[in-house]
């Protein structure tokens, strides 16, 4: 089984296309986040057109609670069968939210996910892709060793 968060993200939705090409839609779970209000005007219409052709090629949509505990997280997984995939692609980056929100969003969520998936993740894969959506100061390396500045948001940051 392959689970998969940020289906409907740009990266999930074309990731999500390739995928049930190649492997059999029934071994496909969408991870949903339900309770999340946090949507940009119109698109949960299109987020729904989306899900609903996902789930007419069968692959199974699964909600869980958006900013729930471990043990909720559990619970929500526990009809899953063996996971041999984890792609986790879903962040939040609603950069008006501030800081300490996308902090929240992007980093407390994925560690309550992860530890809520621990028990079941021996001998599985974990994907694990962002941006991070250069804008404050940080200093990195690039290819030809040279100093550059990127800009980092708060989306950045909590990534």
């Amino acid at each position: 089984m392959i689970l998969i968060t940020g289906a409907t993200g740009f990266l999930g939705s074309h990731l999500l296309k390739k995928l049930v090409k190649t492997v059999p839609a029934s071994d496909i779970v969408c991870l949903i986040p339900q309770g999340d209000t946090v949507r940009v005007a119109g698109a949960g219409i299109a987020e729904a057109r989306l899900l609903a052709a996902y789930r007419r090629l069968g692959v199974r949509i699964h909600s869980y609670p958006a900013w729930g505990t471990v043990d909720e997280y559990r619970k929500s997984f526990e009809t899953f069968g063996p996971i041999q995939t984890v792609i986790y692609l879903a962040a939040n980056n609603n950069r008006s939210l501030g800081n300490e929100r996308l902090f929240r969003d992007n980093v407390e969520t994925l560690k309550r996910f992860v530890q809520a998936l621990d028990t079941r993740l021996t001998d599985t894969h974990f994907i694990f892709a962002s941006s991070v959506m250069a804008e404050a100061t940080s200093i990195l390396r690039d290819r030809f060793g040279e100093r550059t500045a990127l800009k980092l948001n708060p989306y950045g940051c909590a990534k």
